[in-house]
């Protein structure tokens, strides 16, 4: 005897990669954007001696910041339509969607290796180590990403969430595995 459904349900590894794809390339964009903008603004003036503390960030432009978080926001569309399962075509778009993130985001780690290093003339960043390491990191996690989306997303279990409905052939993968939800 088994359960009776009439719509499939989402499928576990499907969620893992709507929630990872949200983090990673809504949630940390807007974080760390965030902290940029309120650590830049953090300047303070002490009236009483003149001096001035906090921090300013003046070597950044704004054009990469709007295009990140313009991704940040198409990128949370899409996973919330992923979410739902509707309309259909999603399941081609969000596969989609996120590889070309991690294109975006590859492209961003090997630009500036293929550029030339500065040299100690042009003075010395002790963060920008820091931050090639963090965002290789990321790019290696979105790399991950994007392959495990592309691969989940065309099992047969996807393809019947977005769709909406199991067909035979579901019906014939299911049994194999074990599955009888008709009875």
């Amino acid at each position: 005897m088994g359960i009776i459904m009439t719509k499939p349900g989402r499928p576990f590894g499907l969620t893992l990669a709507i929630l990872a794809a949200w983090l990673l390339f809504t949630g940390i964009p807007f974080a760390v954007t965030g902290l940029i903008f309120y650590v830049s603004s953090y300047v303070y003036r002490d009236q009483t001696t003149g001096f001035v503390g906090g921090a300013s960030l003046t070597n950044f432009q704004m054009l990469p910041f709007a295009a990140v978080i313009a991704m940040a926001v198409l990128m949370g569309f899409v996973g919330m339509f992923a979410w739902v399962g509707r309309p259909s075509f999603i399941r081609w778009l969000f596969p989609a969607a996120v590889s070309l993130y991690a294109a975006i985001t590859l492209l961003g780690v090997l630009m500036p290796l293929l550029a030339s290093s500065p040299t100690l003339l042009e003075g010395a960043d002790s963060g920008q180590r820091a931050f090639e390491a963090l965002f290789s990191g990321y790019t290696g996690m979105a790399v991950m990403l994007s392959i495990y989306t592309v691969w989940f997303c065309n099992r047969w279990s996807v393809r019947a969430f977005f769709r909406g409905y199991y067909t035979e052939k579901d019906k014939h993968a299911m049994a194999e595995i074990g599955l009888n939800l008709w009875d």
